[in-house]
């Protein structure tokens, strides 16, 4: 656990830089309105300090508002969780048992011998 003092350093440190990064972006949002846009004639300038706003906005606003708590880790329910997806049978594909070969990897590439089930391998009968 960290001491208090560390804490709380780091929290401001990470607020004062999202701030500095919302400014920045009210910076590049007023040169942008400042420029002469034709509506078909954009510049890369335009582009990039379309960006610089969003992106500084962002997360900008992101820090000065979460602080050290960005961070965080949260619970995510089971139902949320990522799940193998379980695939149906192909016709026609057999399961192949990796054979470990002369270096003693299996022919999947794992360096873990044979044991692992590779598809591909059609199925003559």
């Amino acid at each position: 656990m960290t001491a208090f003092h560390q804490q709380w350093r780091l929290d401001f440190a990470m607020r004062a830089a999202g701030l500095l990064l919302c400014g920045l972006a009210g910076l590049a949002i007023a040169r942008l309105g400042a420029m002469p846009l034709r509506p078909r004639a954009v510049s890369a300038a335009a582009y990039l300090l379309a960006t610089i706003a969003f992106l500084g906005a962002s997360a900008g606003s992101a820090m000065a508002l979460l602080g050290r708590h960005l961070f965080d880790e949260v619970a995510v329910s089971q139902r949320w969780r990522h799940r193998r997806p379980v695939r149906p049978p192909v016709a026609g594909l057999v399961p192949v048992t990796a054979a470990p070969d002369a270096d003693g990897s299996g022919t999947d590439g794992s360096g873990a011998g044979g044991g692992r089930q590779l598809l591909g391998a059609r199925g003559h009968a």
